[in-house]
């Protein structure tokens, strides 16, 4: 492997393990906002089925298919400066909320964003991502290409084990 795709692997890594942390956060957040309205959340079994199909946890989910889709990339031991340059469109798109989207991720992310643990895990994932290739305008489509191929490779091999 050449030494270029050696940092990239290894920076691509990085993103996908400091966006699991602030994922982590932003589960124990929302896991607290249940517990107020619901009451307590008494089995990590329990939990990952709240994850899984309860609609106060839905917001998460945008963020946990992308958690699978760089995980699946990164079986690949090659990476490509595009790929790269995809792991940091697609991370900032999700944590970098435009100021007039209202959206339900938008909106519960912003407010997160209010709890300490979420806003230094935000920070390390940003200061993680400038280590990533930023997208030159003209390659937008082929980053939008590289992020639909490792998702449909994602989606193969979750078929084939089914």
């Amino acid at each position: 492997m050449a030494n270029t795709e050696t940092k990239l692997h290894a920076a691509v890594a990085d993103a996908g393990r400091t966006l699991k942390e602030l994922h982590r956060e932003l589960v124990e957040v929302t896991k607290e906002h249940y517990e107020k309205k619901f009451g307590r959340v008494s089995s990590p079994g329990e939990l990952l089925r709240l994850l899984l199909n309860h609609p106060e946890f839905g917001w998460l989910h945008a963020m946990s298919e992308l958690m699978v889709d760089i995980d699946e990339l990164l079986v690949h031991p090659e990476i490509s400066p595009l790929d790269a340059a995809a792991v940091r469109s697609e991370i900032s798109k999700l944590v970098t909320p435009p100021e007039l989207d209202s959206s339900d991720f938008y909106r519960k992310y912003k407010e997160a964003l209010q709890v300490p643990e979420v806003a230094v895990s935000h920070g390390k994932l940003r200061k993680v991502l400038a280590e990533l290739p930023e997208p030159e305008p003209e390659d937008i489509a082929e980053v939008m290409r590289a992020r639909h191929k490792w998702a449909e490779k994602n989606r193969q091999r979750s078929r084939r084990v089914q």
